[in-house]
């Protein structure tokens, strides 16, 4: 059943919980005394709203107005784009003042990947995910060729036949 209500105002997110607990499910409201959790999943926005209602239920009268049982939690989509945000901002690196830029840098291999849409503040989901992802595969595929002694330019058959030597006889 649809609920026709704005997310934008903290009355209309405890009204949806309502909506949800009470007349959708027909949780009574003497269930929630034993302050049983019901995490509630959302955008920060709504995350925020959250909050503010249980800090401004703590003065209601029954066990179920308090919110106790609320537990706000940012949802998991949300959760990913803060964590890729946070890898981004942590190991974007800073223009050199001379010299070369740090190669283990992520400002460094955006330029040379070519990934113009990636940068601290400009986070796309997609384009981030795909591009931490190949960083860090390609830092696994670079101090294994390290540990081989190996150069990046090294090519499959150098690579094959490396390896190769590190198998046992059967």
């Amino acid at each position: 059943m649809p609920i026709q209500l704005s997310e934008n105002t903290t009355v209309n997110n405890i009204a949806i919980i309502d909506n949800i607990l009470i007349e959708q499910l027909g949780i009574k409201e003497e269930e929630f005394n034993d302050h049983p959790a019901i995490l509630i999943g959302s955008d920060n926005k709504t995350l925020n709203r959250m909050w503010s209602a249980k800090r401004t239920a703590v003065d209601n009268t029954s066990e179920y107005a308090k919110l106790k049982h609320v537990l706000p939690i940012p949802g998991l989509f949300h959760a990913q784009m803060h964590t890729l945000e946070a890898i981004t901002k942590a190991h974007w690196g800073v223009l050199p003042k001379e010299g070369k830029l740090s190669q283990a840098s992520l400002r460094y291999s955006s330029g040379r990947l070519g990934r113009r849409y990636i940068a601290p503040g400009k986070v796309r989901y997609a384009d981030s995910r795909t591009f931490i992802i190949d960083c860090v595969q390609s830092r696994i595929v670079a101090e294994l060729l390290n540990h081989m002694n190996l150069h990046y330019y090294a090519d499959n058959d150098e690579i094959q036949s490396r390896l190769n030597g590190y198998r046992k006889p059967v």
